[in-house]
């Protein structure tokens, strides 16, 4: 049975056809792919060419043995059990990368993104990280583990020149090379060990501020610089909220949503702050090799401007990250917290479902749950209390 559930999930193409080996393992056969990536395990099986050799049947009883002798089985079978079910529905000879030449050159196609339900997001960093340079290189090195623990997309954190280290305060956003993770050139060779892998990979965009590249005549710092040779990104105070608590002499439109405080908010009303945004983040897909995004501090701005940047810019995944307080009685996790779970659904809605968000009431409620409360995982309905129920 269990050979005979491998045998569904992948029809890998004979290799005995002109080009051997070599040639089967650069096609773009979607079987291929899949195996290659749940089955071969990189090199840690140290598969030789006479596992190839043969029928599709024979090829894969020899690995399926060889998968054996490793604690990686079930894993693998579940993850092809998991591949199984998401790919039945397309063509035999369906190719499932994205015919997308992108970076200038050619580079690993796309992988076809998760359905909805099934995406597995990853934070493929911590708040220190950066402090592991390149942490892009080392990042490249634990792709392997990642595509066999069934991850479908790794969120990476901001790429760009910034002010602070972990990348939250950023100021010349098409600069990639300053970033305290890794120089454009590793960010990119990480996206194509990602996409070679069969996982899509999610920029941090943090599009709510942005640090001043140098001050204004009145010392307000409002001037900014986008990172290159040309007029891309470079601003002033035109493209501040006017009503910002951080001192930045904005004179843009007043803030859509909270104040950020440790750097100019930007005024997403201003047509040209919308459109070279939408310019750098199809630029992060097209040049670079992201898939999706995940939206930093949205709170910040009204949803209907996430909804504008994932419509002009088609991701295959997107989130957002909207942090708000728990309710809390007498110091204490307050039971109901229907109103913070409405606040992310409202903000969802206001994005025309264009993005997901971070379920953080869930995430406050297990923190308690787990001290013995086990109670506070119903509501009164006998549903989940967070936002999934």
């Amino acid at each position: 049975m269990t050979i005979q559930c491998i045998s569904i999930s992948f029809s890998v193409p004979s290799v005995s056809k002109p080009g051997g080996l070599q040639a089967w393992k650069g096609s773009k056969h979607k079987d291929w792919q899949l195996l290659r990536l749940r089955a071969k395990a990189c090199d840690k099986l140290q598969l030789t060419s006479a596992h190839w050799v043969g029928d599709r049947n024979t090829c894969l009883f020899k690995i399926w043995s060889k998968i054996s002798t490793h604690t990686i089985r079930s894993s693998v079978l579940v993850s092809a059990k998991k591949d199984a079910e998401r790919f039945h529905h397309h063509s035999e000879n369906e190719v499932h990368v994205r015919p997308e030449i992108h970076g200038r050159k050619t580079r690993p196609g796309r992988p076809e993104p998760a359905s909805p339900p099934d995406h597995i997001l990853f934070q493929g960093f911590n708040w220190e990280s950066h402090s592991k340079h390149s942490w892009y290189t080392d990042l490249k090195g634990k792709v392997c583990d990642l595509a066999i623990a069934g991850i479908t997309d790794v969120w990476l954190p901001p790429p760009s020149q910034s002010v602070d280290k972990q990348g939250y305060l950023p100021s010349q956003l098409y600069n990639l090379d300053q970033s305290f993770y890794g120089n454009e050139t590793e960010l990119k060779d990480l996206i194509d060990e990602l996409h070679e892998h069969g996982i899509c990979c999610i920029a941090d965009i943090v599009i709510n501020h942005r640090s001043g590249w140098r001050q204004d005549s009145a010392g307000h710092w409002n001037i900014f610089e986008g990172g290159t040779p040309d007029k891309r990104l470079d601003w002033g105070p035109w493209a501040v909220v006017d009503n910002d608590i951080y001192d930045s002499g904005g004179k843009g439109h007043h803030d859509s949503g909270e104040s950020y405080g440790a750097a100019p908010d930007l005024d997403h009303t201003s047509k040209q702050v919308q459109d070279e945004l939408t310019d750098w983040l199809n630029w992060l897909k097209a040049e670079i090799g992201f898939d999706g995004w995940r939206f930093d501090f949205v709170k910040g701005y009204a949803p209907t401007y996430t909804q504008l940047y994932c419509e002009r810019t088609n991701p295959t995944f997107a989130v957002g990250e909207l942090w708000t307080s728990l309710s809390y009685v007498n110091g204490r996790l307050a039971g109901n917290q229907n109103f913070h779970r409405q606040q992310l659904c409202d903000w969802i809605d206001g994005t025309n479902a264009c993005s997901c968000a971070f379920d953080f009431t869930t995430k406050g409620i297990l923190q308690a749950a787990l001290q013995g409360e086990h109670w506070r995982l119903r509501d009164d309905h006998g549903k989940p209390s967070g936002l999934i129920g």
